[in-house]
């Protein structure tokens, strides 16, 4: 393994340990409110995009539309999310945040801001600009791959 080659892998590896790491302090963090991070996710996509079909979800998101179903039944169990008519698909309704669910999501937002406010004076030279610049450029790379 070349030197480029040890330190993309080490990459990978830290980015999937960050990014259990955040998930799970997402779900400490919003355990009271009974949403856990893929439903945070979830509410933020539909926070920044809008409504959208189950299906439409999962491919902006890259996962399964079973599991876009399953979260979105759970928030609209706990009255965070509805199904609205379609009018161009009878049987794929849109999901959309209820006004309880922009509530809850502008409170994970401030829960959030005070933690991000917290790690940036701690982590001030770490240079996360070019970070996220990189990672960003590492997700256009790999969605560019054809790995067949």
């Amino acid at each position: 393994m070349t030197d480029k080659t040890a330190e993309l892998s080490r990459l990978f590896f830290e980015i999937r340990r960050g990014s259990n790491a955040l998930a799970a302090l997402g779900d400490r963090l919003h355990a009271d409110l009974k949403v856990t991070s893929a439903m945070r996710a979830l509410m933020e996509h539909l926070s920044i995009n809008g409504q959208g079909t189950v299906p439409d979800v999962a491919r902006a998101k890259n996962v399964t539309r079973q599991h876009i179903q399953q979260i979105s039944n759970a928030l609209v169990k706990l009255g965070l999310l509805e199904f609205v008519a379609n009018p161009r698909h009878k049987r794929s309704p849109f999901v959309a945040l209820t006004p309880k669910g922009e509530e809850v999501f502008a409170e994970i937002g401030t829960r959030e801001a005070a933690v991000l406010g917290d790690l940036a004076s701690r982590l001030y030279d770490l240079g996360a600009g070019h970070a996220a610049d990189a990672i960003a450029r590492l997700r256009a790379e790999i969605a560019s791959l054809d790995p067949s």
